[in-house]
């Protein structure tokens, strides 16, 4: 349905993960 929405918050979700671990 929200594919687009779903993908939006993965990435984000990957984007915190990388910023998290490279500072």
């Amino acid at each position: 349905a929200m594919s687009a929405a779903i993908g939006a918050i993965i990435t984000v979700a990957i984007r915190i993960l990388f910023l998290g671990n490279n500072p």
